[in-house]
């Protein structure tokens, strides 16, 4: 058993190796991720928006194929690969190339995938990635307060998963229209907000 821990603990070692010893907020705060050009209440308010828009995709959009328990549990497991691998992306490639690769390619197999279960949930994974950006970008908003940034982004989920208690839209053209109009939306809101890559500091 300790030999099978040891890769997990050469992992973790190796990644608070990396961090400077009494120099947190350094840390925290050395990579930003926002546009400074605009108002940090700004960005706040449109990556809320944005994960309402996640959220509202994941929950509200109607799928033939969600029909038992281990269906559902598969959707929850992809959301969460998707948010894994949009953190990992984040931080190798950039959060403007992941917004793009998120919610581009997360459009057409979320258009085509209500009847074809493993089509849906590759597009839900991807559309899933957002997570880390939006809450990358909150957070660069409030440096000091990430605690905070994370609970404006369980508004957005709230605000995004709350109109399906109420109501769904089973029109297979209007769901279109919405996922096609909301996924464009969002690309260019990202577009806007997130800064440029920039090149990393060695710590």
């Amino acid at each position: 058993m300790a030999d099978r821990a040891e890769p997990a603990l050469a992992f973790a070692d190796s990644v608070c190796g990396r961090l400077k010893e009494g120099d947190g907020q350094e840390n925290l705060t050395q990579y930003r991720f926002a546009n400074t050009r605009f108002r940090a209440s700004v960005i706040i308010a449109l990556a809320v928006f944005v994960v309402a828009v996640r959220a509202y995709m994941g929950y509200g959009i109607p799928t033939s194929w969600n029909k038992t328990t281990a269906q559902s549990i598969m959707l929850f497991c992809c959301m969460g690969v998707g948010k894994a691998m949009g953190g990992v992306l984040v931080d190798t490639i950039g959060i403007r190339a992941t917004s793009l690769i998120s919610t581009l390619g997360a459009l057409p197999l979320l258009l085509f995938g209500a009847e074809v279960m493993s089509v849906s949930l590759i597009g839900i994974a991807f559309f899933s990635m957002t997570m880390a950006i939006t809450l990358a970008l909150i957070v660069s908003c409030l440096p000091k307060a990430p605690g905070v940034a994370f609970g404006f982004t369980t508004v957005g989920l709230f605000l995004g998963t709350a109109p399906v208690f109420f109501f769904r839209i089973h029109s297979f053209v209007i769901n279109c229209i919405m996922i096609s109009t909301l996924s464009v939306l969002c690309v260019i809101i990202l577009c806007m907000i997130c800064a440029k890559r920039t090149a990393r500091k060695e710590v």
